[in-house]
């Protein structure tokens, strides 16, 4: 009886981390995908090494990083990041850049 404890401990601790996991991938990419859409100037199209290297380019102008910002908290208030369990913290970070 305790071996079968165990086991469902185990296969429910299991699919909670493989589950999660995949969920958490899942908004990641849509975190990305929207900054890459908000992070880019669109009078500029320069193409750029990495999701980094455009947001330090936008960041190094007050109007794109106001307008950044902006695109930001719209997108993560959006429907596809309901089920996102760090959407709030994602808009928390967002909120704090500096404009």
């Amino acid at each position: 009886m305790k071996v079968l404890i165990v086991l469902v401990v185990i296969l429910a601790s299991w699919c909670s981390v493989t589950f999660g996991a995949e969920s958490l991938q899942q908004c990641n990419k849509k975190f990305e995908s929207s900054m890459r859409k908000c992070f880019r100037r669109w009078w500029d199209f320069k193409s750029y090494k990495d999701l980094n290297h455009l947001r330090n380019t936008c960041m190094k102008k007050e109007s794109c990083k106001r307008k950044a910002k902006k695109c930001l908290i719209k997108e993560l208030k959006g429907k596809e990041y309901i089920n996102c369990p760090l959407q709030q913290t994602y808009i928390k970070s967002v909120d704090r850049m500096v404009t």
